[in-house]
C-alpha cells in the first residue's frame, strides 16, 4: 500500500533518502501522485549482513526498474536499513489500465 515518505525515512541512509526526495520531487507538487505498482522482484544475499534486490515497477503509464542495496546495522537504529538505492530513467510506455 501506499505509505509516506516520513513512514519509512527511518529505514534510510542518509545517502538514499536525499536520492528518493530528489526522485519524488520530479513529481511536482501533485496531492497525490500516481501509485506506483511493484512487478518482478530479485534479491541475492551476498553475505548475511546485506541484500541486493532488483525490481520493475509500473508508475502511471511507464514501466521503470531500480536497484536497492540494504545493510543490517546495528547503528543508528538495529535492523535492515536501505543504503543504497539507483531508478532508472523511464521505459516505453504502455498503454491500458496499471
Amino acid at each position: 500500500g501506499r505509505r509516506p515518505l516520513g513512514q519509512i525515512q527511518p529505514l534510510l541512509r542518509p545517502e538514499a533518502r536525499r536520492y528518493l526526495a530528489a526522485h519524488l520531487s520530479t513529481f511536482g507538487t501533485a496531492p497525490r501522485p500516481p501509485a506506483a505498482l511493484i512487478g518482478a522482484v530479485r534479491m541475492c544475499m551476498p553475505h548475511g549482513f546485506a541484500a541486493e534486490v532488483s525490481a520493475t515497477y509500473r508508475h502511471g503509464r511507464y514501466i521503470r526498474a531500480f536497484a536497492a542495496r540494504f545493510d543490517l546495522s546495528a547503528e543508528p537504529e538495529p535492523g535492515w536499513q536501505l543504503t543504497n538505492l539507483r531508478i532508472l530513467p523511464a521505459g516505453r510506455a504502455v498503454s491500458g489500465r496499471p
